[in-house]
């Protein structure tokens, strides 16, 4: 869903991105990874990744992009450096 959002995001339908970003929270809500540390994963912390990089790509608010990679900082295991490195870059 995630992947089906950013590719709209990239032909510029930004309503059909935000409608895929919801209908991907709404999907992880009821099936998300509890798993923390697999590269296949997508616990908490990886969804506000995604939620970071489509509200950046779409031009929403910068707010809305700092609190998701916030959330998704808060939750990211330390055993996962490399995703820490990957989310201080698209910070700056």
């Amino acid at each position: 869903m995630f992947g089906k959002a950013y590719t709209t995001a990239l032909r510029g339908d930004h309503p059909t991105v935000r409608q895929l970003l919801a209908e991907g929270r709404r999907i992880f809500g009821r099936v998300g990874s509890r798993e923390q540390t697999s590269d296949r994963a997508v616990p908490f912390w990886r969804v506000n990744v995604f939620k970071s990089l489509l509200t950046a790509r779409i031009g929403d608010e910068i707010t809305a992009v700092v609190a998701a990679q916030d959330s998704a900082a808060a939750e990211l295991p330390e055993s996962l450096p490399r995703f820490a490195t990957r989310l201080e870059m698209r910070r700056g």
